[in-house]
């Protein structure tokens, strides 16, 4: 059981996420409709993503804030194949709110997927742009 309590801004997750999220998660995609579109729904996720760390990397919550969400996102992402991928990589690179954070995960995934890579150590608006767009 996963038990969340306020504290100031702040949630606390009182037990092992992990091994709750392996419990909870199943092996098969939870939203035929959504894994029939998984290129549409990675859009629209990593637009999420990006768009999140980009408007709230100067709140000092952030870092724990965004742990929460992705440790959501890890368990309730639609697709099976995704969601294992989410909780393998919180599992190996904890959490940062920062825009080199998320390029990393997005290269990971993209890596993956055979997709192009991008230059996380020289993001300017233009590339940030870019991974929308490309996607």
């Amino acid at each position: 059981e996963i038990r969340l309590s306020l504290v100031g801004s702040e949630m606390c997750i009182r037990d092992s996420f992990y091994l709750c999220s392996n419990a909870l998660s199943s092996d098969v995609c939870t939203c035929p409709t959504v894994c029939q579109n998984k290129e549409e729904l990675g859009r629209g996720t990593w637009r999420l993503l990006h768009d999140t760390v980009r408007a709230n990397q100067n709140n000092p919550f952030c870092e724990k804030d965004l742990t929460v969400f992705m440790s959501a996102l890890s368990v309730l992402y639609p697709c099976a194949e995704c969601r294992a991928h989410i909780q393998e990589y919180l599992y190996t690179t904890p959490v940062q709110c920062t825009q080199h954070w998320m390029c990393e995960f997005h290269n990971v995934v993209n890596l993956r997927l055979k997709k192009e890579l991008f230059d996380c150590d020289t993001l300017g608006h233009e590339e940030q742009t870019r991974f929308i767009a490309i996607e």
